[in-house]
């Protein structure tokens, strides 16, 4: 039976934890890093318009440059020499990158047990340094290491089960294939919520309660078992919190940025191309950091709410809404 003293969950899970994510904002650092992993794609934006720089400006050096000069010196023999320097240049980029890569990957891990460790010491009525909790996700950082390469390989695979068949026949666009389009995207989406879920409520027990990575797994499971209504209908609303985040930052730059458009269109009526590219250079900061802020804020959210939702599961007071709305049908037409 439903007790009356039970308060929504949208009152006291997700506002808490919204709460918690603004007032903490010394997290939202391990956040940023957090995301690279567990939010991906939330980086594609920002690092599309440097990406295209990017390859323009290595397509420029590296092979326009480097031919310029060996073409210019017709009398000695270099072709061997400049293939195997071109083909050295690219092993030590190559080495490079993938070492920057793998340091990255260390700081995403990391950071993940030490932003589960600060929030949800936070969550808890507590309170930890960023040292410690950067000194436990250290000390976890195998296991959560693990953690990532079940969960994450599981998401792509689900991604490639679910969506590349339904892509690989948009190209015939009809009824029946859009209204497997959007099957296949509730499949995959309901397959990200339970992923999800699986990785942070295993994440909270390997940092918070020291299991084994199998160990936390099984505990991660049976929260989900226990309570998979709750976790549906949490995973909806994050999904909805997150597309008014991401709305509300579209607007804001939208009309933070009339300034710097009108620069623009008339430096390009002026024939300003340095003002216009100072101009454009000035917006994309400025969308990056709106973005960047976001997207922190966002995540030490999610991170809060579900560790917020982890230890109320785990304590038996949480109620879904759909056990509410059933309850209340009840009381309408008592037997």
């Amino acid at each position: 039976m439903i007790r009356k003293n039970h308060r929504p969950l949208y009152r006291e899970v997700v506002a808490e934890a919204m709460q918690i994510a603004w007032h903490e904002r010394k997290w939202w650092v391990l956040a940023l890093f957090a995301g690279i992993l567990q939010t991906g794609g939330m980086y594609d934006a920002i690092l599309v318009f440097t990406k295209r720089m990017a390859d323009e400006s290595y397509t420029i050096f590296s092979t326009a440059s480097l031919s310029a000069i060996v073409s210019r010196l017709p009398v000695l023999d270099l072709s061997s020499f400049s293939a195997f320097f071109y083909s050295m240049m690219n092993f030590e980029r190559l080495v490079f990158f993938g070492l920057i890569t793998l340091a990255i990957l260390v700081c995403s891990l990391i950071a993940q047990g030490a932003l589960i460790a600060g929030v949800g010491e936070r969550v808890r009525g507590k309170s930890r340094s960023l040292s410690s909790a950067l000194s436990l996700g250290a000390h976890h950082v195998w296991r959560i290491a693990g953690l990532n390469v079940i969960t994450l390989g599981l998401l792509w695979f689900a991604r490639f089960l679910v969506l590349v068949p339904v892509l690989l026949s948009w190209q015939n666009l009809n009824l029946p294939h859009i209204l497997m389009y959007l099957v296949a995207f509730i499949v995959f989406l309901m397959a990200s919520i339970f992923l999800t879920t699986m990785h942070l409520f295993a994440l909270n027990e390997i940092v918070l309660h020291d299991l084994s990575l199998e160990q936390a797994l099984e505990s991660a499971l049976h929260l989900w078992r226990r309570s998979w209504v709750i976790i549906l209908e949490t995973g909806a609303v994050l999904l909805a919190v997150g597309a008014a985040i991401l709305l509300f930052t579209g607007l804001l730059f939208a009309i933070s940025s009339l300034p710097l458009l009108v620069l623009m269109l008339s430096a390009s009526l002026l024939h300003q191309v340095t003002l216009f590219w100072i101009a454009y250079a000035l917006g994309w900061f400025f969308f990056t950091g709106l973005l960047l802020l976001a997207g922190m804020f966002t995540i030490t959210f999610y991170y809060a709410t579900w560790n917020k939702l982890h230890g109320r599961i785990h304590e038996g007071r949480v109620v879904a809404k759909f056990h509410r709305i059933i309850h209340w049908i009840h009381s309408l037409h008592p037997s």
